[in-house]
């Protein structure tokens, strides 16, 4: 089992115990970890603060290849169990800081093949990004295409057909047969409503 705070932790024996696999992979900015509110009531439901750890997502083919996105806009890799970390987000182009890794979805035949999304309708900006990589991060391609100016939550691609993307935006379902080129809405009776996962 893996667990995540501002570093990665791991339990071999169903969660009886725990120890850290990683250095902090957040950006630790200090300023956002703040308590939020007036001087009445303070507002700490935990959502406000920042610098955690929001995805982790383990290769089905090779279990030292761990990913790891946050809600401050860092991926970062493993391809050791944990011995070693990689900060890879200097490689992704265009993307701006402060956004929040919401999925990372890995080949299940090539863990260096990998979709991710990042949301920051939070600070404002509303662009879906979603992006590719095929060599454990080392280069980026963005595969937004032509979404709409909606944010997305979530991209997985078909498990028969690896030209097949799927993305689950606030306003709905898309589907992309050319690898994020175009961009379909995959209505159907599906009604326009946020999707945040899929499987």
């Amino acid at each position: 089992l893996y667990a995540g705070g501002n570093v990665v932790f791991k339990s071999e024996d169903r969660g009886r115990s725990w120890k850290p696999i990683s250095p902090d992979l957040t950006l630790n900015d200090k300023a956002k970890q703040q308590s939020s509110g007036g001087p009445v009531l303070k507002d700490n439901s935990g959502a406000e603060v920042y610098d955690a750890i929001i995805r982790i997502t383990p290769s089905e083919k090779d279990p030292n290849v761990i990913w790891v996105g946050t809600d401050d806009g860092q991926v970062q890799l493993t391809r050791d169990g944990g011995a070693t970390w990689t900060n890879i987000t200097p490689h992704i182009p265009g993307l701006p800081q402060w956004g929040r890794v919401e999925s990372i979805d890995l080949s299940p035949e090539n863990p260096g093949e990998v979709l991710i999304t990042v949301d920051r309708h939070f600070s404002g900006d509303f662009k879906p990004y979603l992006y590719r990589t095929s060599d454990y991060g080392a280069t980026w391609q963005s595969i937004g295409g032509d979404l709409p100016q909606v944010y997305a939550h979530v991209a997985k691609r078909d498990r028969q057909n690896p030209r097949m993307y799927y993305a689950g935006l606030e306003n709905g379902l898309y589907v992309s047969w050319d690898e994020g080129v175009h961009w379909y809405l995959f209505g159907l009776g599906l009604p326009n409503a946020s999707v945040y996962d899929l499987e």
